[in-house]
């Protein structure tokens, strides 16, 4: 039994050199060139990646830098048309203001306007009644006692400057 397990172990460490031998003269060199090829694939792949992830991470840094410009932009434009809306504000009250007072002084006006014709049309209206009621009491009939009680109400109107003999003469000419 010993001798034929140990032909048996013989005849396939035989097997196998030859298997070894067949294998390395035939399938060897293609195997070794395919998986060298496959491991400058993967290599050239990884190195790929390598620099695709560099731009990638490069074009993130710059869009973040990009970004953080378009912020900074933004804000500045919103900051100006803040400003501009306040400034447009401002001169809208200034202006609303102006005209405020302009129509409050034209109104104003024209109430002393209006208060001036009333005066001078109640004025007119005194005046013209006054006429009238002098009209009618110089037509009425006086007698002697209430024409000296004119004369006398007259005279005393009239300014200090008038001397006694002024009002003398005044008193004559009219009865004469």
């Amino acid at each position: 039994m010993l001798d034929v397990e140990s032909g048996y172990y013989i005849w396939e460490i035989i097997m196998f050199s030859l298997f070894i031998l067949l294998l390395r003269a035939y399938a060897w060199n293609p195997l070794l060139a395919a998986l060298q090829q496959r491991e400058a694939l993967i290599r050239s792949t990884i190195e790929t990646a390598d620099k695709a992830q560099r731009e990638s991470e490069s074009i993130l840094g710059e869009l973040r830098f990009r970004r953080d410009h378009v912020g900074m932009q933004f804000q500045k434009i919103i900051d100006a048309n803040l400003n501009l809306a306040e400034r447009i504000r401002n001169n809208a009250l200034i202006h609303a203001n102006v005209q405020a007072q302009k129509i409050l002084e034209d109104a104003q006006y024209e109430i002393h306007r209006y208060k001036e014709k009333s005066m001078q049309e109640l004025r007119m209206e005194i005046g013209k009644l006054t006429i009238q009621l002098a009209g009618q009491i110089i037509e009425q009939q006086l007698d002697e006692t209430r024409h000296r009680k004119l004369i006398d109400i007259a005279l005393n109107s009239l300014p200090n400057g008038y001397g006694h003999e002024k009002k003398l003469h005044v008193i004559q000419t009219h009865y004469s």
